[in-house]
């Protein structure tokens, strides 16, 4: 019975659903990690949610798009090995050198702070919207063509960093312990509003923010471009007059499509674009324009563009449109295990970040890299086209070069998990054999090609 109940309150956190009571800390250590306590049940969420898609035949999703999805997210996550520190250390010296006063741990502290949180992830998401060197990162997160769970885990690399830094006038007055809590509470709640699931939901239409409301916010139907902020609470959008209600179908993604699944075009894509238009700019405040103004913004134009010229969309027609390569069956299996093998190597590395004297800052390091390096040769494999054998067979090298899971403790100890350690370097080893066995065969096949 106990644990019923404490897995109902785990799950309650994905949706804001906690006793206020329970959630009060007087330091960080105490603090819980709500989102590594959520993930089981948005994983299981998450592939439920995958199968229905595809029992029921919508062309609501796609495996290269969901996988290049969850790429994204672990990226981002990667990042945090390094830099996490930032999330709260820069809040830490503000409260103890800059605050004003400090509320006491208690309920009004409590909706104080999932308010005024609230509030500034409303303006700062505004902001990643309406100036272009902020959308540059935040594109990111729109660039999938389809809206399911997946898309809640393609974000910037850095975008993360820079949310953090808005948050600083909190600390002031709020204790580093609650901040962290609605922090997190305030991520794990907009996960689940990423689905077509889940219809209309009545009255709280008007408070919270819904599936309903973020698809509209993820479209680029002209009536959806830059509405629909809200994180938590939709009042935010109410109050400042940028609301929308789900009306016709939604086309999701870019108003210019990225039309690609290699992580650094996804990553970057806007910024270069930004820098291109900055070298052809004739004057500083065009410059200035340029990254400061909104996407749409050029010379003699309003500072957020002209909604005229936002391009009239066909949601049905745009459903045949997306991006969509073809391969082979198997290349998309091949590709959807190894990704599988990457997201337990990546769950390992996250569960044990802080053992540096077992693994060695070296170790996380180069642990690391083949994470980033598999995610990007494997996401080049999802775009078809000619298909290198020389990337795959370096990165299956890699694996035995690096050995990454033998680094940790739980893959050093525990005999059945050493087997499973040895099977998968059989399974890249089989891997390594066929892409070798392709090269050949290609070279065999020109070879021919000159006899003849």
């Amino acid at each position: 019975m106990e644990i019923i109940k404490s897995s109902l309150e785990t799950f309650g956190y994905l949706f804001y659903l906690v006793n206020p009571s329970k959630h009060m800390f007087e330091s960080l250590d105490q603090v819980p990690d709500y989102i590594a306590k959520t993930t089981p049940f948005f994983f299981t969420f998450l592939i439920l949610e995958q199968l229905i898609l595809f029992v029921k035949g919508w062309k609501r999703y796609r495996i290269n798009d969901s996988l290049v999805s969850i790429a994204q997210g672990v990226l981002m996550e990667q990042s945090k090995l390094f830099l996490k520190s930032l999330i709260i250390v820069h809040y830490i010296y503000v409260h103890e050198n800059l605050s004003i006063f400090q509320y006491e741990n208690s309920i009004f502290t409590w909706i104080v702070t999932l308010l005024a949180l609230d509030f500034i992830f409303y303006w700062f998401h505004r902001a990643s919207h309406e100036i272009n060197i902020l959308w540059a990162f935040h594109q990111v997160h729109h660039s999938s063509e389809h809206f399911n769970l997946t898309t809640a885990l393609r974000q910037s690399v850095f975008q993360v960093y820079l949310h953090c830094f808005c948050n600083i006038p909190l600390a002031m007055v709020i204790s580093p312990p609650m901040y962290m809590v609605h922090l997190q509470l305030n991520v794990l709640y907009q996960i689940w509003i990423h689905t077509e699931f889940v219809g209309k939901l009545g009255p709280l239409e008007w408070i919270l923010n819904t599936p309903s409301a973020h698809r509209v916010h993820h479209g680029r139907n002209r009536y959806c471009i830059d509405r629909n902020y809200a994180g938590v609470l939709i009042i935010w959008d109410r109050i400042f007059g940028t609301y929308q209600a789900e009306r016709e179908a939604v086309a999701y993604g870019l108003v210019h499509p990225i039309k690609s699944f290699d992580p650094l075009v996804i990553q970057s894509w806007n910024i270069r674009y930004i820098w291109n238009r900055l070298k052809s700019a004739s004057s500083v405040s065009e410059k200035l324009g340029i990254l400061f103004a909104g996407p749409g913004w050029s010379p003699g134009k309003p500072r957020l563009g002209l909604a005229e010229e936002i391009p009239e969309i066909d949601p049905i027609v745009e459903r045949e449109r997306k991006y969509d390569p073809e391969i082979p069956i198997w290349l998309t299996i091949y590709v959807s295990v190894h990704f599988i093998i990457i997201l337990i190597l990546h769950a390992v590395m996250m569960e044990q970040q802080h053992d540096h004297q077992r693994i060695g800052l070296l170790g996380i390091f180069s642990n690391s890299i083949f994470v980033m390096v598999s995610i990007y040769v494997l996401s080049k494999l999802l775009e078809g086209g000619s298909i290198s054998s020389g990337p795959e067979i370096g990165r299956c090298i890699m694996l035995f070069a690096i050995d990454p899971l033998g680094r940790y403790p739980i893959f050093s100890s525990n005999l059945q998990v050493i087997y499973f350690n040895r099977i998968l370097k059989i399974f890249f080893l089989i891997s390594l054999l066929f892409w070798m066995a392709k090269i050949f065969k290609s070279i065999q096949f020109l070879r021919n090609k000159k006899l003849h």
